[in-house]
């Protein structure tokens, strides 16, 4: 089954990734951090709607779920994001689909 990746909250979508992140600890001045690394990462679009297929879903109100979290079921299909005010494709921006 496919999964996909939460990689950022917006308020009536999702973005999602198809792959984990990859995070790897750093020091900088003696501090310690996280790194993550992102190599052949494919993002896409998921717009969640109530059960009329009319109102979208806030995040904020219901649909929970967290940064990184994995959802099995969707994959990141092949149509490209449109730029609505330029009309051209943004780059490595999909439509997440049913798997």
């Amino acid at each position: 089954m496919s999964k996909l990746y939460v990689h950022k909250l917006r308020d009536k979508s999702l973005i999602m990734r198809d792959l984990p992140l990859t995070k790897d600890p750093v020091k900088i001045k003696g501090v310690e951090y996280t790194m993550t690394k992102q190599s052949n990462v494919k993002f896409g679009v998921l717009v969640v709607r109530a059960k009329d297929g009319i109102t979208p879903i806030d995040h904020t109100k219901g649909l929970k779920v967290g940064l990184d979290e994995s959802l099995d079921g969707f994959k990141i299909g092949d149509t490209a994001v449109i730029h609505q005010e330029t009309g051209e494709a943004i780059p490595n921006l999909f439509w997440v689909e049913k798997a």
